[in-house]
């Protein structure tokens, strides 16, 4: 998938080290309080730095918030690359339980690829759609070599199933479980979704 490109490259490793805190932390913020009330000054006092030595590192807020979802593109791409190896089912699983633990154990990330990209530029939400469609092509390839489905009936489901997932993060706090036990449940359902109305 497509990444934005970056004014700044950090050559040395503390650079690199230090731009990787700083996107740390800004996701973890960016998630707690959002985007708009989280401030650069912020992002700096939580990564121990000044406010100012932030922008060693980053143009500004928006070119943080594209770098956590750039993160995000990145494990996306790896699933789309190997499901591409794989027959339709085992494809299918494959791009599920991926999307299903990037919903469970990067919960700060997946939801601010889902919520926060109407605050980014066009021209990175141009990006992001694209990315988005490559990998619902992805998933809608392996549901119409799984079941009697057309293309549309697929991209429907597979909105279905990324919808149900970025809906249970409320679902998830309450429930007691644990981590390992959501992520079953959600496998489970989300095949048990796709399936029903494929094979009815």
């Amino acid at each position: 998938m497509e990444q934005a490109e970056y004014t700044y490259d950090p050559a040395t490793r503390h650079g690199r080290a230090r731009r990787e805190q700083i996107i740390e932390v800004a996701t973890t913020l960016f998630h707690e309080r959002g985007f708009h009330a989280t401030g650069i000054d912020d992002i700096g006092a939580a990564a121990g730095i000044t406010g100012p030595g932030i922008y060693r590192h980053f143009a500004g807020k928006d070119e943080i918030l594209i770098a956590v979802l750039d993160r995000m593109w990145m494990a996306l791409r790896e699933a789309i690359d190997a499901a591409a190896t794989m027959p339709p089912a085992e494809a299918l699983d494959h791009l599920v339980r991926t999307h299903v633990r990037l919903a469970v154990y990067r919960k700060a990330e997946f939801t601010l690829l889902v919520e926060d990209l109407r605050f980014l530029p066009e021209d990175y939400r141009a990006l992001a759609a694209q990315n988005r469609a490559t990998y619902r092509g992805a998933w809608v390839d392996a549901i119409t070599g799984c079941y009697d489905a057309d293309r549309a009936t697929a991209a429907l489901l597979t909105g279905a199933v990324w919808r149900m997932s970025a809906g249970a993060d409320d679902a998830m706090a309450a429930s007691g479980l644990a981590d390992e036990a959501i992520e079953a449940a959600l496998v489970i359902a989300s095949h048990a979704a796709i399936a029903a109305p494929s094979n009815g």
